[in-house]
């Protein structure tokens, strides 16, 4: 059995001095979300046949005033029910995730942070058999720091008959500094 979860992210509020979590969701969002819905049903639904009946039975619920006044939460189960509805599938669930509160600037590590975390370079060492074994917590901005950092970690490696580049526990990160350590 399949099932078909659609998230609604564009119920979010964008304007600068907007509350994270608006009273009610505005008309062009609520006609974003919908039209969103049918494409996304158009493209991959699992019974095509049903779409049409669908995004039907969304757009006339948002003409008919259906979705008008609600708060985001109350509109996505207002759009869930509409779904199973007209659908008949049991498997439809709409959510309704608010933007993060915690600020990009508050969010970011300051070039003191990371390097006191050795920019995401974790254990280094030599294995039985010649082998050096380098865990990569995450990946760092590359600068001139992290560079040099880099730099000397795999310069240490250089002289091992086989390296392991551990990633087991790496979130991820910057992408230059993936190219970096590649080369």
């Amino acid at each position: 059995m399949r099932c078909t979860f659609l998230f609604v992210a564009a119920l979010t509020a964008t304007a600068l001095g907007q509350s994270l979590t608006p009273a009610t969701v505005e008309k062009s969002e609520r006609d974003s979300v919908i039209e969103a819905l049918a494409t996304k049903l158009s493209a991959g639904y699992i019974l095509p046949e049903a779409v049409g009946r669908i995004t039907h039975a969304l757009r006339s619920a948002n003409s008919a005033g259906e979705y008008d006044g609600k708060a985001p939460q109350e509109f996505a189960d207002a759009i869930g029910r509409t779904l199973r509805n007209a659908s008949h599938d049991k498997h439809f669930a709409v959510f309704y995730q608010p933007a993060p509160t915690v600020s990009p600037e508050a969010a970011t590590l300051s070039v003191e942070q990371r390097e006191r975390l050795n920019f995401g370079f974790g254990k280094l060492e030599r294995l039985r058999g010649n082998v050096g074994y380098l865990e990569l917590v995450n990946f760092s901005d590359l600068r001139q720091q992290s560079a040099e950092t880099a730099s000397a970690l795999l310069s240490t490696l250089a002289n091992f008959d086989a390296i392991i580049l551990d990633l087991r526990r790496n979130g991820g990160g910057n992408t230059p500094m993936v190219a970096f350590i590649a080369t």
